[in-house]
């Protein structure tokens, strides 16, 4: 939210407006059970001015960082607010551990006693037809174009990959400068969609031999649950509970947030390998 308001400042202007045609709608609907996504400001303020009998509240991510960014009087005073939901759910575990860790400790125990960890549920189709590229092997990478999510690493290490191709999905404040970056070292070996709606993106990521998902700031990433379902392996940095999710996840990789430990993950290594050849 913050990156797309620095892109476009106007867009703050559009908030106001939206609250409150949301707020009416809810009023006329009154609902009896709200569920609001993102606790800050669909839990708070519009769902609790809506009043519903039963308010549910899940934390994604980007409103737990909120909370953490706000003065600890500030972020205290809103707990304490949206601790009167019936529940609260999280997508993540890590969500959860560091907003608690983030309260003063009687807060911090209520928040953990009543807060259930529910990760975002995926649904692709078995088949999704591949996109036809140029490469025999690419790997794909899906999200904005911001500097949290790390693209460049993406870009040096398939640099370091002889032969392979990388599709960037998305867009984003950092998109110029990622494609002066593949240029001079992916030359005729990358492509930068822009944009692109949720069937197409499939596309690219179920004709992948590797989804590359190096972001710095995650909590439970849909893009990584998706290349499970289909059978992608994974390459991930650890961000959010990826970490976890590998203990038992086959086909998903853990490496150091650097260019030279995604390019020597095992998935390059096989493809790469004289036995594979």
């Amino acid at each position: 939210m913050v990156t797309r308001l620095r892109q476009h400042p106007a867009r703050a202007f559009a908030l106001p407006p939206f609250a409150l045609r949301a707020l009416a709608g809810l009023r006329r609907l009154c609902p009896d059970v709200l569920h609001a996504h993102w606790a800050l400001p669909c839990a708070w303020p519009l769902g609790f001015l809506a009043s519903p009998p039963t308010l549910h509240i899940t934390f994604h991510g980007a409103d737990v960082r909120l909370l953490l960014s706000l003065p600890a009087p500030v972020r205290v005073a809103l707990m304490a607010q949206l601790l009167r939901a019936q529940l609260l759910r999280f997508v993540a575990s890590s969500l959860l551990d560091t907003l608690a860790s983030a309260l003063p400790p009687r807060m911090a125990l209520a928040l953990q006693e009543r807060a259930c960890i529910e990760p975002p549920q995926v649904i692709v189709e078995p088949r999704i037809p591949p996109l036809p590229l140029p490469w025999e092997h690419y790997a794909v990478t899906l999200g904005r174009l911001i500097s949290s999510k790390r693209t460049e690493l993406a870009i040096q290490a398939v640099a370091q990959v002889p032969g392979w191709g990388l599709v960037m999905v998305g867009d984003g404040p950092e998109q110029g400068t990622l494609e002066r970056l593949a240029q001079v070292l992916l030359p005729g070996r990358h492509r930068f969609t822009g944009r692109l709606g949720r069937p197409e993106a499939l596309g690219y990521l179920a004709g992948a031999s590797v989804l590359l998902h190096p972001s710095a700031e995650e909590a439970a990433p849909t893009v990584v649950l998706e290349a499970i379902a289909l059978g992608i392996p994974v390459v991930t940095c650890g961000a959010g509970d990826t970490a976890r999710w590998a203990e038992t996840q086959e086909g998903l990789e853990i490496v150091e947030p650097t260019a030279t430990a995604l390019a020597q993950a095992k998935i390059f290594r096989k493809e790469n390998s004289p036995a594979h050849q």
